[in-house]
């Protein structure tokens, strides 16, 4: 009887603490979208603006191998205000790697590559909100071709594509890899090869992959991460004890580096995945780690920040509360840079059966809330995840082989209190639309006085402007011509406002 009393209540508590480890969102909508095509597996993409929802959505028929496409333009609420199916040229493998949409007034764009017979072509496509799409489709060989993977990444109103450059030495044995990059316009013309120069790092450096993780920062230079030696014998999932985050100007030239060692994390690879540079000056980083093999494996994130000349001011390890849990892509920056969401999978119960994952950590590393949803397919995942203009988050997600779920959630941030004056009128910005000059005015002036500086924020966090206060007729203005149509942020010390640029 004691050892049945016994096994109910571990039983019990085993269940109360998986309850406790994470919990569904609050929903505030959520949709779901079968493709016509029956398209298997898709590579799905995603623009959320507070015009609509666009959503570009490739994969593979599942009755023959012709390749499929499927563009969504909704409301902000899911709701399909227009959706098409296109026909892929035959033998063309889809988008397989970070495409990107981006948004210039009503079109949207999207940058992509392609595989095709061992070569990478990028490919640039228009979308209008009709869904009707400018670029040829068929055409995938009047472009600039990448040997090896690539990854494209737009910044600076340029499209940076990191690819692995590769040649012999003298013996016509030896393989050495070097880490370039291709720069094209936006309108894709080829304008220059760019090749990091690592001279200033007088340790091994592993370049064996595509260099996909570049990031911008506020001064208009890249962040990049360059690996240590990687242990192959192991495979993919070989050991490395280092890795460096350098930062490089447009040319290529190194202006600081910073090591990162995890031989004391317990973790065998580590892999940066988003940086994001705060107003302070300083950079907060965070990645992947892994460790185990192809049969067993266990993942964490790690989070840390660099100071504005390359010195770590500290990391700390995120580790989940279960190792089926799988966090893909690139985690979302929120919060004007205050929160960081992760997001993937977990496996649950009977292998391979999946539900969405997702954890939100502040800028500090500390971990906030965690959810875990909908468990009806094998094939679950989140995809991409984006904010709105109120601070809830738009999650999308693949729903099984031929559909797609689209959804609003509400974090609670349960762990800290959120900002409440984030999202609360406290700045009164006019005119708004506004397509040259804003006036910002603070109830109480004496706090706008004391701030001495305005920042402004695009939608991923990234400072595009700032300048001391002019107090004039209890206001200030600010020139903002030169700002790309969208969204931002406005900040004055810890109030925040947001505004549309036409």
């Amino acid at each position: 009887m004691k050892i049945c009393h016994l096994l109910i209540c571990s039983c019990f508590i085993f269940m109360m603490s998986n309850l406790a480890y994470s919990a569904k969102p609050d929903i505030v909508w959520e949709k779901q979208y079968k493709f016509d095509s029956e398209s298997v597996n898709p590579w799905i993409f995603m623009n959320y603006s507070d015009t609509g929802i666009l959503i570009w959505a490739e994969g593979i028929s599942s009755n023959s191998q012709n390749n499929t496409l499927s563009i969504l333009h909704t409301d902000i609420y899911g709701n399909i205000n227009v959706k098409k199916n296109y026909n892929k040229p035959e033998n063309t493998d889809p988008i397989f790697i970070n495409a990107k949409i981006f948004k210039k007034n009503n079109i949207y764009e999207i940058i992509g590559i392609y595989s095709s017979d061992y070569s990478v072509p990028i490919k640039k496509f228009q979308i209008d909100t009709e869904c009707n799409v400018t670029g040829d489709l068929s055409d995938i060989e009047n472009h600039e071709e990448l040997f090896s993977i690539a990854t494209p990444n737009y910044m600076y109103d340029s499209i940076y594509v990191g690819f692995r450059d590769m040649k012999y030495l003298d013996d016509s044995i030896t393989i050495v890899y070097n880490q370039s990059h291709l720069v094209y316009d936006t309108d894709i013309n080829f304008t220059r090869k760019l090749t990091f120069d690592t001279t200033g790092i007088n340790e091994p450096l592993a370049m064996t992959h595509p260099q996909g993780n570049i990031f911008p920062n506020n001064d208009k230079s890249i962040i990049a991460m360059l690996s240590g030696p990687i242990d192959t014998k192991a495979g993919f999932f070989g050991k490395t004890d280092y890795i460096f985050l350098c930062n490089f100007n447009l040319s290529g030239n190194l202006n600081w580096k910073c090591k990162l060692d995890i031989t004391e994390t317990g973790f065998n690879r580590v892999q940066i995945v988003k940086v994001h540079h705060l107003s302070d000056g300083s950079y907060n980083f965070i990645g992947r780690l892994t460790r185990g093999n192809q049969f067993n494996t266990e993942s964490a994130a790690i989070i840390g920040n660099i100071t504005d000349s390359g010195q770590l001011n500290w990391s700390k390890v995120i580790n989940y509360n279960s190792y089926k849990v799988i966090a893909t892509k690139i985690p979302t920056v929120i919060n004007v840079g205050n929160h960081f969401v992760l997001y993937g999978y977990i496996h649950i119960s009977d292998l391979p059966k999946r539900a969405f994952w997702m954890m939100i950590v502040d800028k500090d590393g500390n971990k906030l809330d965690e959810y875990d949803w909908k468990t009806e397919n094998d094939d679950n995942g989140i995809v991409d995840v984006q904010e709105t203009e109120s601070g809830n988050l738009i999650i999308l997600g693949r729903d099984g082989w031929n559909s797609i779920y689209l959804a609003e959630i509400q974090p609670k941030l349960t762990s800290v209190k959120h900002n409440e004056n984030l999202y609360l009128k406290q700045l009164d910005i006019y005119p708004n639309p506004s397509t040259d000059f804003i006036d910002i005015k603070l109830n109480n002036e004496a706090s706008l006085i004391a701030s001495r500086e305005v920042q402004i924020f695009d939608m991923l966090g990234i400072k595009v402007m700032s300048e001391s206060i002019n107090l004039m007729n209890g206001s200030h203005r600010m020139n903002i011509s030169g700002l790309p149509a969208g969204v931002y942020y406005i900040r004055i010390g810890d109030k925040v406002e947001k505004f549309l640029k036409m």
